[in-house]
């Protein structure tokens, strides 16, 4: 039986620690939880997009929690794939979300340059790789440069890290 995860975008009330609680009262066996949270550049949705996200300063207790309800935690959210995306700030996200067990990073593409965006990915594949993290592209009508599985496939393509799928 394949395990069955909560997001924590389905209980965006509550924060990382009280998502856990949840979780594990219904029976859930992982958890998916926001390690990165940056500013999502949706015009005209400025602020609608605030997520709870684990602090360094949390960490800890996270880990204790997950461990004492048996939990996994399988995704590290977010990280954003745009022209000023800052690498080295998503290091500790990678790092926080990694040390918690996330064995998967997730990315999405605000590079619309096609082109652009595949350099984007590549980059964020190899830095995902020192945390030995598998990138994954989550395609969305809101995101203007991976919008399909079909766009999604066509990066993995292209790209063609080890790591990385959608």
């Amino acid at each position: 039986m394949r395990p069955i995860g909560l997001h924590q975008l389905t209980a965006m009330d509550v924060g990382p620690l009280e998502l856990i609680e949840i979780a594990a009262a219904c029976g859930y066996q992982a958890v998916s939880l926001f390690t990165n949270a940056p500013h999502v550049p949706i015009a005209g949705q400025e602020g609608k997009f605030v997520f709870p996200t684990v602090t360094p300063a949390m960490q800890r207790e996270v880990r204790e929690r997950l461990d004492g309800h048996g939990l996994a935690m399988i995704n590290a959210e977010f990280f954003l794939l745009k022209p000023d995306a800052d690498f080295a700030s998503y290091r500790a996200g990678l790092a926080l979300g990694r040390s918690l067990g996330a064995c998967h990073a997730v990315s999405h593409v605000f590079e619309p340059d096609r082109l652009r965006a595949v350099e984007l990915i590549g980059r964020f594949c190899e830095l995902a790789a020192s945390e030995d993290m598998i990138v994954a592209l989550e395609f969305c009508p809101m995101t203007p440069g991976c919008k399909s599985m079909a766009e999604a496939a066509w990066f993995v393509d292209q790209v063609g890290a080890a790591n990385l799928g959608f």
